[in-house]
C-alpha cells in the first residue's frame, strides 16, 4: 500500500484524520530522515498542480504542462537530499531509490522528447538527464518494475540502449 492507500484507509476509519498528519505519519514510517525531502517534493508538486489547475491522470506524460524544466530541477534536488538523508537507512534509501524513479523516468523522457525536437531544449534537463541516467537504469534493472507504460512488457536492456541512443549518452558510463 502507497501514501495513497494508506491516507484513505486512515481516513476511513477515522473520517476527522487530518491529512497532512497521515501523510507525514506514512512518509515517516517508509522513507525515514528523508521524510521531510520527499512531503517538500509532493508539495511543490502538489502547487504547481493546484496553482494552474492542471487536472493529472494515471497516464501523465513528460510533456505534461505542470512538468515544467524548473519543476524537475527543483524536484531532483529535492529527491537528492532525501537520498543523502537516506543513507544510513538502507531499507528506507532502497524505497528513495525506487520512489525517485519516477521523477526521474519524467527527467529522462522529457529530456528524449527534447533531443527529439518535440520541446524546446533545455540545457538544465539535458543536464540533468546525462546525471541520472546511470542511477535510473540501475535502478530499474534492480528492480521488479515489468513495464513504463499500460499494455506492454519492458525489456530493460533494449530500454536503456534506446534512450542511452537517443539522449546521446554511453550507456556503459
Amino acid at each position: 500500500m502507497g501514501a495513497g492507500g494508506y491516507l484513505m484507509a486512515k481516513c476511513l476509519w477515522n473520517p476527522n484524520c487530518d491529512p497532512d498528519r497521515v501523510i507525514n505519519e506514512f512518509l515517516e514510517g517508509y522513507y525515514g530522515k528523508a521524510a521531510g525531502s520527499i512531503r517538500a517534493y509532493l508539495d511543490v508538486l502538489a502547487n504547481q498542480v493546484n496553482a494552474k489547475q492542471f487536472h493529472v491522470v494515471i497516464y501523465t506524460n513528460p510533456d505534461a504542462p505542470f512538468l515544467t524544466d524548473e519543476l524537475l530541477v527543483t524536484a531532483n534536488a529535492l529527491w537528492q537530499q532525501a537520498e543523502d538523508q537516506a543513507a544510513g537507512e538502507p531499507d528506507a534509501l532502497r524505497r528513495v531509490k525506487l520512489s525517485r524513479m519516477s521523477p526521474d523516468y519524467a527527467i529522462v523522457e522529457r529530456a528524449r522528447l527534447q533531443a527529439q525536437k518535440k520541446l524546446p531544449a533545455s540545457a538544465a534537463v539535458t543536464s540533468l538527464a546525462a546525471a541520472r541516467f546511470k542511477p535510473f537504469i540501475e535502478t530499474l534493472k534492480s528492480s521488479a518494475v515489468s513495464g513504463l507504460s499500460e499494455g506492454g512488457s519492458l525489456d530493460k536492456e533494449a530500454y536503456a540502449r534506446d534512450l542511452a541512443k537517443a539522449l546521446r549518452l554511453n550507456p556503459d558510463k
